[in-house]
């Protein structure tokens, strides 16, 4: 990043409503220096470092890039929070990637210092999540059947996003309809293999600590750290009906998920 002909994501403040289907950064919205100033990654460690934090892991020299499978691409495992804060300043070390840590149940000495944007839904929410990384971590581009918002604790994320009627133009049948992922990638995008990223509308946006990011629902999303981060994100559904849409939809994917994964074993 920044993408070719990427637009920059609006910003508004924490006062304005969102509107469906429309991305924004919102200005100062986790409300409060307290989180900001006091979360650092040693006190993460101090504190929670014996807790045990779900893990994404790639090999140091790897790409960090779907491949289909996610599963095919990286390790997923689960280790104590010391130990990926430990390997961060190790340039050998895999890269690891603290995914979905439930906030109140796993670092409950620090979710008294972050409360819910007003912004955030209410319906289908879920709790409120952290995600912790190095320096140079990439996630990929992809997206998911709820709305989203991520706040920015420490250091920076640049992100880009594409609208769902992209779909098709970044994205394989498989990959999108299965995974919800695709091989492109962002940071090299390849215009021989997706000849559609011309016709394509992406959106870019750089938060820092105090903002958010709202993406909605079915939104392609990839994220880079330049610096050592820590998120937190929300996530909720946009309606009852979409909600049981996704649910039919997301239950047959795993079914083809399971076939897919039994035929390249054997």
């Amino acid at each position: 990043m920044p993408f070719p002909r990427a637009r920059a994501i609006e910003r508004v403040s924490s006062r304005e409503a969102l509107s469906p289907g429309h991305p924004v950064v919102i200005s100062e919205a986790l409300g409060g220096p307290r989180a900001l100033g006091a979360w650092t990654l040693a006190r993460l460690r101090a504190e929670h470092g014996n807790a045990e934090v779900f893990v994404r892991e790639s090999d140091a020299d790897a790409p960090q890039l779907f491949a289909g499978d996610p599963q095919r691409a990286f390790r997923f495992l689960r280790m104590p929070l010391a130990e990926v804060i430990d390997g961060f300043s190790c340039s050998e070390a895999p890269r690891r990637y603290v995914q979905m840590c439930d906030l109140a149940r796993t670092l409950p000495h620090l979710a008294a210092d972050i409360r819910a944007p007003g912004a955030v839904g209410k319906l289908y929410a879920s709790p409120a999540y952290a995600w912790i990384c190095a320096g140079g971590t990439v996630n990929p581009l992809h997206f998911d059947f709820n709305e989203i918002l991520l706040a920015q604790v420490v250091g920076k994320k640049r992100l880009l996003l594409f609208p769902p009627e992209d779909s098709s133009k970044i994205a394989g049948l498989v990959e999108r309809a299965i995974f919800r992922t695709t091989s492109l990638d962002f940071l090299r995008p390849d215009g021989a293999r997706f000849p559609g990223l011309d016709r394509t509308t992406p959106y870019e946006a750089v938060i820092g600590p105090g903002e958010a990011l709202f993406i909605p629902y079915r939104w392609w999303h990839a994220m880079v750290a330049p610096e050592p981060s820590v998120s937190v994100s929300w996530w909720w559904e946009p309606s009852r009906s979409a909600h049981i849409r996704h649910t039919v939809r997301q239950r047959s994917a795993d079914l083809m998920k399971i076939l897919l994964r039994a035929v390249r074993v054997t």
